[in-house]
């Protein structure tokens, strides 16, 4: 009897055990459902806050001074977000009314404004977090225990200002003075008719960029052009070969000399050949050059220069050549056809001549534009960067620019953004350095002041577009990437035993748009170019410095990468059989690339972000929390 009512205890508290548990167990599951839709309810909330701000953030930064934004109000940011907001509303949501973000009521959403550090601003803000108006969750099993609960989320953008993949980055440096176009490593260069207006990051230079202006012919040395004529009239579009021609009575401290015409309205010019060498002490033989359309095409009298470096200064001759172009038979004003021609310059002395053709014009009713853009040089439009590499058998001078050429830089330099801008960071020896500047001779990252040397090596260039170094292929090699299908004729290059990438820029244009549209400094859309133009090998990025030419020695502040692509086919013609590469033997003796606005590319072109700045244009806006 004991032990029977021992078992009916021991079955009662067991029963009671289990009810309790159950109880719990009911309560628990019901909590568990509830919380599981109030979670869910979040990931919707998280998405339309990070929808929303992203959509905000790309008005960015905040700021009354950004010549690069449209001065945007904080109404603007909260119109934009709650447009976003609305359109991707959360059930149990309120509405969200703009006015609303900005009144410090989190319930009903809020938008705040912060520096890169997180500081609380007004102006000059580069990061926004946005918090959507509360989302309540109905409880329904758990409705005993609570009736419901508010959702909330946040997201956090940051504007960021974007730079080029280092592998992307070719070891030339161009001078600021030049404009999108083509632009040269050899001796085609000049002074483009239409100079690219001054940068944005001119206005933290001590120095205003330079408009067009009539250029002064000064000073004046004593020093004379010897020819036997001074005195030529060619038809537009004529071309004018020089042979022979001497520089004359100059003294025994000339270290350099060259040909500057200087266009009809005095506000450009283009160069054509330097001196080879003195065949005296008071004589310079200047090398054969010939007069094409980069001036004929110009109608007007253009007057031929030449230009000396005497004891450190820069002097133009006493006399110059006088070449008159004829008017363009396209032109409505023109009355008489001229044909395209040519005529040949030889010996010494003084005279007249004219340069008249036989073959038929082919005229247009838009003036050709001078080759390339850039600030008269000697040599070219670019040199090379001497950038360092960590590794020791890639850093000495003597492979330094292949490797650089075939890899890419293996750091990444980043534009010097500081007030104290000027056209060196320091001299050749790193000595009177800025005080904020980061000199490239180690290789790191963020390094902002680059070594530039005035020469391209022919040799080298050819190791580091074509046959490669070490263990690395040329940049241009076909294992980088072969000719676009359809493209310059689908077919590569072949150079020597090499096969080398043939594209040309032309390939990748979209929607009609032209390579002029490329060259524009506004109204450059990046749907005109494919994305996958960033993939071609002749594709890269020019590093841009303060200075408008290539006297500087020391290092400079780079203030840009400007994009470009290996190609010798210009705004009115088309590629030549070269494609930008000219080969003597195992060296590049010409290098031509396509510099062209950035504001082609499309927003996405895989670069590394770095804090946002002003100089660097359009920001890209990041979620970071």
């Amino acid at each position: 009897m004991t032990r029977s009512l021992l078992r009916r205890d021991d079955r009662g508290a067991v029963a009671i055990m289990v009810a309790l548990l159950a109880g719990v167990l009911i309560i628990v599951s019901a909590l568990s459902v509830d919380l599981g839709n109030a979670w869910s309810r979040g990931r919707i909330v998280q998405k339309q806050a990070d929808i929303s701000a992203l959509a905000a953030g790309s008005l960015l930064p905040l700021s009354s001074t950004d010549a690069r934004t449209d001065n945007n109000s904080k109404s603007d940011f909260a119109a934009l977000a709650v447009t976003y907001l609305n359109d991707n509303v959360a059930a149990g949501q309120d509405v969200a009314v703009a006015s609303e973000l900005l009144d410090d009521d989190y319930s009903n959403g809020e938008l705040e404004f912060f520096t890169d550090d997180g500081t609380a601003c007004d102006n000059e803000c580069t990061q926004l977090t946005l918090t959507p108006p509360q989302a309540y969750v109905d409880f329904g099993l758990a409705g005993a225990v609570s009736p419901g609960t508010n959702v909330t989320r946040s997201a956090t953008v940051r504007a960021f200002s974007e730079l080029p993949p280092k592998e992307k980055i070719v070891p030339f440096w161009l001078p600021s003075g030049c404009g999108y176009g083509p632009v040269d490593a050899d001796t085609t260069q000049g002074h483009g008719p239409n100079p690219r207006p001054a940068p944005a990051w001119a206005a933290k230079a001590p120095m205003a960029a330079a408009a067009a202006a009539p250029i002064p012919i000064s000073p004046v040395g004593t020093h004379t052009l010897s020819n036997p004529s001074l005195t030529y009239t060619i038809a537009y579009n004529a071309s004018l070969e020089f042979q022979h021609l001497k520089i004359t009575n100059v003294t025994n401290t000339t270290t350099k000399a060259t040909i500057r015409a200087i266009a009809p309205n005095g506000e450009s010019f283009t160069e054509y050949a330097s001196a080879d060498v003195k065949s005296n002490a008071s004589q310079f033989n200047v090398a054969n050059f010939t007069v094409a359309t980069e001036l004929s095409a110009t109608p007007g009298e253009w007057k031929l220069y030449a230009l000396i470096t005497d004891d450190g200064v820069v002097k133009y001759s006493s006399n110059y050549i006088s070449i008159t172009v004829g008017p363009n038979p396209a032109s409505p004003t023109a009355t008489t056809s001229s044909p395209t021609g040519t005529g040949t310059a030889t010996g010494t002395g003084t005279g007249t001549g004219t340069a008249t053709g036989t073959t038929s014009a082919t005229a247009t009713s838009t003036t050709t534009s001078i080759p390339v853009g850039c600030v008269g040089q000697d040599r070219g439009n670019f040199g090379q960067l001497n950038s360092v590499r960590a590794v020791s058998g890639e850093n000495n001078n003597s492979v330094r620019l292949a490797y650089n050429l075939a890899k890419g830089l293996d750091h990444l330099p980043i534009p010097y953004v500081f007030a104290d801008i000027q056209k060196e960071c320091a001299d050749k020896n790193g000595n009177n350095k800025l005080p904020l500047g980061q000199l490239d001779n180690v290789s790191r990252a963020g390094n902002n002041c680059i070594i530039a040397e005035e020469g391209n090596d022919g040799p080298q260039i050819y190791k580091g577009l074509i046959s490669g170094i070490g263990s690395a292929p040329g940049r241009l090699d076909v294992v980088n990437g072969a000719t676009k299908t359809g493209c310059n004729g689908g077919a590569n290059r072949s150079i020597g035993t090499y096969t080398i990438n043939n594209d040309v820029l032309s390939c990748y244009l979209t929607g009609g748009a032209t390579l002029t549209d490329l060259t524009a400094e506004t109204g450059v859309e990046d749907n005109m170019l494919d994305d996958a133009v960033k993939d071609s090998p002749r594709f890269c990025w020019l590093p841009v410095v303060v200075a408008t030419d290539r006297a500087q020695k020391g290092y400079q502040p780079l203030v840009e990468y400007l994009p470009a692509f290996i190609t010798d086919e210009s705004t009115t013609t088309a590629a030549t059989s070269n494609n930008g590469l000219e080969i003597n033997g195992n060296s590049v003796s010409k290098l031509r690339m396509f510099v062209f606005n950035p504001e082609a590319l499309g927003p996405d072109q895989q670069s590394p972000d770095i804090d946002y700045d002003p100089v660097l244009g359009v920001a890209n806006v990041r979620l970071v929390g």
